[in-house]
């Protein structure tokens, strides 16, 4: 009986896999160095070849594999211009998938295997609306409406982060400028950081700074827990931006729940309370009180591997 699927979650850096039931539960897990591999086939020939050697009586009763990764199509299953894989493209992620597995394939990007996680496994399920949005160091957006993964003619609807949020302003990597992703991702808190730390001398970041300790989104974090006032200002100017692009989403979609996921929500209180603040402030009152925000359970590592999965269950 096949009762097992397969995740996988190709990033830039690494490429997670797993072997889940259908309940979300998650057997194994394991994970590869994705630039370690001259092309995608070299890649997933070591990851069938290492559950098959591994894992071999899960492995046999596999169902199906469901891929994420950025930049590709979830109809053609074609991997294009994705800036942080160094594999010669486009890549035809399916194709070959179904080749070497002989297995039903799923593909989509990580932002939608994200939401459709949540919705499946985590705080959305029963939702019939949701809006997620990932935080990490970039910002993507996943939606379900009305029970449906919205992809969108081009097949990427939600790259919210991609949205403008201050025209002619920070220059993105998409060849833009202004872009959320530059002011709400963990880039984006280092940027702010640099933008305003001349205000603010004796703080104990320009104090690290001062020691060779290279400033990122973690070590602002560790400020903002020992009331460090550049940190936290730091914080409360990305959740006012925060804050405003989630009050905008609900406008257009009007959903139930708001999922938050991603390392720069590992910051807790210290970003939700600002954010929380300024979605209030600048939410349109037919909508107060409709929408539930929350960050999400799932843990970072499992979330690539369940979504993915995710993608063949009905």
């Amino acid at each position: 009986m096949k009762q097992y699927l397969l995740g996988i979650d190709i990033g830039g850096t690494n490429t997670a896999f797993g072997i889940i039931q259908y309940d979300g539960t998650i057997e194994c897990r394991f994970q590869f160095t994705t630039n370690e591999y001259s092309s995608f086939e070299a890649l997933i020939q070591a990851v069938y070849k290492y559950l098959n050697t591994n894992c071999a009586k899960l492995f046999d009763r596999l169902a199906g594999v469901g891929i994420g990764a950025p930049m590709i199509h979830p109809a053609t299953g074609i991997i294009d211009k994705a800036a942080n894989l160094v594999w010669q493209q486009p890549v035809r992620v399916k194709e070959i998938t179904e080749r070497i597995f002989r297995l039903p394939v799923q593909t989509n990007n990580d932002a939608n295997i994200a939401v459709l996680g949540e919705w499946k496994f985590g705080k959305a399920r029963g939702c019939r609306n949701v809006v997620m949005i990932t935080l990490g160091t970039g910002v993507g957006g996943g939606l379900i409406v009305n029970d449906q993964l919205v992809v969108g003619h081009s097949g990427l609807a939600g790259e919210v982060g991609h949205m403008i949020y201050e025209p002619g302003g920070r220059a993105c990597n998409c060849g833009r400028k202004g872009c959320y992703e530059r002011y709400i991702s963990a880039t984006g808190i280092q940027e702010t950081y640099l933008e305003i730390k001349g205000d603010y001398p004796s703080s104990v970041l320009v104090e690290w700074n001062k020691e060779g300790v290279v400033i990122d989104a973690r070590k602002i974090y560790e400020a903002a827990l020992l009331k460090d006032a550049l940190a936290l200002e730091v914080y409360r100017h990305t959740g006012e931006i925060l804050g405003m692009l989630l009050s905008n989403l609900v406008c257009c979609f009007s959903p139930e729940k708001i999922i938050l996921f991603g390392g720069v929500m590992y910051a807790g209180e210290i970003i939700l309370q600002p954010t929380l603040k300024y979605y209030k402030d600048t939410l349109l009152s037919n909508f107060v009180d409709t929408v539930s925000i929350e960050v999400s359970g799932i843990a970072h590592q499992d979330m690539g591997i369940i979504g993915a999965a995710a993608l063949l269950i009905e």
